[in-house]
């Protein structure tokens, strides 16, 4: 169904995860470093503040859509709303801090 291609496709966060872990695998200042530390910050802003806003916006239409079939606005489907709604929230914060750490660096 659509919720869970929607629900999956949140893994898709990994792929920032595996960026970072092969950006700390690699010696500072070598070009594979500075590779993976440009495909880290670049899959960051996609999938943070990109993918993830718009899977907000996608479970919200499931809700709304559900609310509007069965006349319940309390149904199930507002819990993955809910639910990322608030992981977008700390992903800004989490960004915030970022963009604050590079620029405390001069990157």
């Amino acid at each position: 169904s659509q919720i869970q291609y929607a629900c999956l496709s949140g893994f898709v966060v990994e792929l920032n995860t595996y960026a970072l872990t092969a950006r700390r695998r690699t010696l500072p200042g070598s070009v594979y470093h500075e590779a993976w530390s440009a495909i880290f910050l670049a899959t960051w802003f996609a999938v943070r503040l990109g993918w993830f806003p718009y899977l907000v916006y996608m479970f919200y239409g499931y809700w709304l859509e559900e609310w509007t079939q069965q006349n319940l606005a309390l149904n199930p489907l507002l819990i993955p709303f809910i639910f990322m709604t608030l992981l977008v929230v700390l992903q800004i914060i989490w960004t915030r801090d970022l963009v604050r750490k590079l620029v405390s660096k001069g990157v």
